[in-house]
């Protein structure tokens, strides 16, 4: 008898094994529904083009000559006869250069702030307050390396800051740092060889420091004009040489022409006249308000050539050229929920769409409506009366989108 007891102590423990083992399966497999908390979602109903940009072009006629520092950026709008650029023995006079202007805006703060710095005494609270503005806005940049503006906002603060220590800590000016700043700049100077020459703009219009070969090849009234087969050509063709010692060019009109070849089923949806939105794929993040302004669709041949127009610039999109574009017909923005997670019940009033989600301990049906759907999922609208909010489903509701018969009041435990 003594003998079995090993064993049937053995057979218990296998038997409690195997039990926590059971539970703990059912606890991960064997729930009865599967939830899903459904999130709002922005969607494009598009369709993909591919053309070439045309622009009002003038190749300024100044060649790289050492290095070169662009004083302004891609897509500024610049005046005749301004300068654009300066060109130096080599890059070392430019990082130099840059550095002297940094500590000449510096030495300017810091001169005025101690001009300023005696009559604050009577501004010590707003004083304080800019303080701690500037402060917020300058770490703010940091954190999202917003480097540009980042000297000013450094300046503001040196600003606001130096005055403060005249005021709350008794200093009577700034003197050895402006003597010091002086001497840096006075160092930096001596050290950096002197511009070679300036690059000036010869008309008006919107500064890109780089050419691409394309300029001679389309312009605003060649737009209208191209055909399928040049299009393509352009795509297939061995690319203009840019020359690398041009020091760019100015858009002499702000206006530009997209010449795309739009699928035959896709143009018969462009109006002329009528505006639409392109997602080019070098400048992704920038929706590009265009109007049609000619469409050569016939219903006989499998596609068009449509041409868009905008006056749309930035420091992207003035380097556009060869280019696949989505154009966006709709864009929908509501709550996004799973297929699986629909279902179709009678209403006083018919037939009704909706969900089953988790409210509490029970099941609740909740209508949807619908704006759009794909194969996997559909997007509700989200309604904004507290009314509808209360029937319609809602942001971050706990969706039902696994289980079986499922009902209105149902208990979940």
């Amino acid at each position: 008898m003594l003998s079995k007891l090993p064993k049937i102590l053995c057979g218990a423990l296998a038997l409690a094994v195997l039990l926590v083992v059971g539970v703990q399966l059912y606890v991960a497999y064997g729930k009865p529904y599967t939830l899903e908390t459904v999130v709002s979602l922005e969607v494009q109903e598009s369709f993909d083009v591919k053309g070439i940009v045309s622009r009002e072009e003038t190749v300024l006629d100044s060649r790289k000559s050492g290095a070169v520092d662009y004083l302004i950026h891609n897509g500024d709008k610049v005046a005749k006869n301004s300068v654009v650029a300066q060109m130096y023995p080599n890059e070392e006079d430019i990082s130099n250069m840059s550095k002297v202007a940094q500590l000449e805006a510096e030495l300017k703060t810091v001169q005025e702030s101690q001009a300023l710095g005696a009559a604050a005494g009577t501004q010590a609270a707003s004083l304080t307050r800019q303080i701690n503005s500037v402060n917020g806005e300058y770490v703010g940049a940091l954190q999202g390396h917003e480097i540009e503006g980042i000297y000013e906002l450094k300046n503001s603060f040196l600003s606001a800051f130096n005055r403060s220590q005249i005021v709350f800590e008794n200093v009577s000016d700034f003197n050895a740092r402006i003597d010091e700043l002086k001497n840096e700049i006075a160092a930096l100077r001596q050290k950096s060889g002197q511009s070679v020459s300036s690059v000036t703009a010869p008309v008006s219009g919107y500064f890109v420091n780089s050419a691409d070969g394309f300029e001679t090849l389309t312009n605003l009234d060649k737009a209208g004009q191209l055909t399928e087969q040049q299009i393509e050509e352009f795509f297939t063709m061995k690319k203009p040489e840019a020359d690398e010692t041009l020091t760019g060019k100015i858009i002499t009109n702000a206006k530009w022409r997209y010449t795309a070849i739009v699928d035959a089923s896709k143009a018969v949806l462009l109006k002329e006249g009528k505006k639409y939105n392109l997602l080019f794929q070098s400048a992704a993040d920038e929706m590009v308000a265009t109007e049609v302004i000619s469409n050569s669709y016939n219903a006989s041949q499998p596609t068009a050539v449509v041409v868009f127009e905008t006056d749309r610039l930035s420091e992207k999109l003035v380097k556009l050229r060869l280019e696949e574009a989505q154009v966006v017909m709709q864009t929908h923005e509501g709550i996004k929920i799973p297929k699986s997670a629909l279902h179709i019940v009678e209403g006083e009033d018919g037939p009704e769409k909706g969900v089953y989600i988790k409210y509490g301990q029970i099941m609740k049906f909740k209508l949807v409506d619908i704006i759009y759907e794909n194969e996997e999922y559909f997007v509700s609208e989200d309604k904004e009366t507290e009314l509808e909010r209360s029937k319609y489903v809602r942001i971050y509701d706990d969706v039902i989108v696994k289980g079986s018969d499922l009902y209105d009041g149902k208990p979940l435990s």
